[in-house]
């Protein structure tokens, strides 16, 4: 009886953590959607990334060199502020840069008010396999 009760638990205790990693996961936004809403499509790569805490708040920045313009609209400087924040502990769904350092990838940009900008979906950060993908989508957004 006691091997039953173990096995219970521990069937219990793993649909708990199953549950929970799922509603800690990303919600799937379709490319054309994440377009749409973007202010600047471009291929850049990302540089001198720093991360800090405030409070209850851990704060990313990064610098953007961008190489290609994709969007119709055009940031007016090749290099922009990237920013980015989570609630410090929070693991998962988390926004982070980081790993976006050096090389060049596709990036769905929305521009703050102060002239930063910001990717705050792991979507919204793309290979350049994708960019055949981006491309099509954007075409058929300007129709």
């Amino acid at each position: 009886m006691r091997a039953g009760v173990k096995a219970a638990l521990f069937v219990l205790l793993a649909l708990l953590a199953t549950v929970s990693l799922t509603r800690a996961m990303w919600v799937d936004i379709p490319l054309e959607d994440l377009l749409a809403d973007s202010d600047y499509v471009v291929v850049a790569s990302l540089a001198d990334v720093k991360e800090w805490s405030n409070d209850k708040t851990d704060f990313g920045k990064g610098v953007l060199t961008v190489s290609e313009v994709l969007s119709k609209q055009q940031p007016k400087v090749r290099t922009l502020t990237l920013l980015w924040q989570n609630p410090t502990g929070m693991i998962c769904p988390r926004v982070v840069h980081e790993e976006s350092g050096g090389a060049q990838f596709l990036w769905l940009l929305k521009r703050q008010k102060n002239g930063a900008v910001t990717a705050s979906h792991p979507s919204r950060v793309l290979p350049l396999s994708e960019r055949a993908n981006v491309e099509k989508a954007l075409q058929a957004l300007r129709r």
